[in-house]
């Protein structure tokens, strides 16, 4: 089953233009990644965020808008840094991770360590990664949906991920999960000494500022 470019413009058609557009659709033959891959890079898909779930659940999705941009370049200069001396790889939002119980997702912010990237075979790593990065963020857009997300936080560690960070500007609030924890730590104002990042500091108060700076006056 293909998706054409009249399926996509006459779905837009019907959805309010000030909204984000979501179109979602049971994809049993995009279960292979080089298949997943192919269909994604469509030309008639430019523009979207292509996502898969666990069951096989295709979502495109328009951008989220520019405002969490700014928020999430500055935690990647941040963590790129910090690899930068305690080694391992900084992805951001063009990288794509397959796992169990998260699908085919794309995190804002993520780091893995060498160790772990090279359990994977060479040839693997050039597509969509296997394996879970030990440190994801994600953060929270004008339109997402809080509780989407703290699932998706719960099960981006159910799968391997050691250390989750949930930022909410919209609320200068930050919500950090792990694994076997049945509720998130909620911080306001730094995000520091954890052991899966030592010496790792992410003075959330700044992150805040910048965001409301975004729409002063």
């Amino acid at each position: 089953m293909s998706l054409a470019r009249d399926d996509v413009q006459r779905a837009l058609v019907v959805l309010d233009a000030e909204r984000p557009v979501e179109i979602r659709q049971f994809r049993p033959d995009l279960a292979d990644d080089a298949a997943f891959l192919r269909w994604a890079n469509q030309p008639l898909l430019e523009g979207f965020q292509i996502e898969s779930d666990a069951q096989g659940v295709v979502s495109l999705m328009s951008p989220t808008g520019w405002s969490s941009g700014p928020i999430n370049a500055r935690i990647i200069r941040q963590l790129d840094a910090w690899a930068e001396t305690h080694g391992g790889y900084v992805t951001e939002s063009s990288a794509m991770y397959h796992l169990p119980h998260v699908g085919r997702r794309v995190p804002d912010a993520a780091w893995i360590s060498r160790a772990r990237l090279h359990a994977v075979p060479p040839r693997q790593r050039r597509t969509i990664l296997p394996v879970a990065p030990e440190f994801v963020v994600e953060v929270r857009s004008e339109t997402d949906d809080l509780d989407e997300l703290m699932d998706k936080m719960r099960a981006w560690v159910s799968d391997g991920v050691r250390l989750g960070l949930l930022l909410d500007p919209q609320t200068h609030t930050g919500y950090v999960f792990v694994p076997g924890g049945a509720e998130p730590e909620v911080l306001a104002d730094v995000f520091a000494d954890q052991p899966m990042l030592p010496g790792f500091t992410l003075d959330l108060r700044t992150l805040w500022a910048a965001y409301d700076d975004l729409f002063a006056e």
